[in-house]
């Protein structure tokens, strides 16, 4: 079973809900992290994604990755931490 990652953004005024951007394909997405005008998504079998366009498109980033079950992701000034399942 896939899912997408939809990410929704609230304008101030007025204030409602839209749609930003396009999907990301996964069976699941455990974790969402910003580093300032990047945005992170880690998923359960398919790894990590970036986006630089406040989630209009995104881009797998998983070279090196042997297992692309993700825990975590911590970003950090210099690097991006990914806690994975093993590997």
């Amino acid at each position: 079973m896939a899912v997408s990652l939809l990410l929704f953004s609230l304008n101030r005024y007025p204030q409602h809900w839209y749609r930003s951007g396009s999907a990301v394909g996964a069976s699941y997405i455990g974790v969402l992290v910003q580093k300032g005008p990047v945005l992170y998504a880690g998923t359960w079998g398919d790894g990590v994604y970036f986006s630089v366009d406040s989630g209009s498109s995104w881009k797998p980033m998983n070279n090196g990755l042997k297992n692309r079950h993700i825990y975590t992701i911590l970003a950090g000034s210099i690097a991006l931490l990914v806690g994975t399942e093993g590997g």
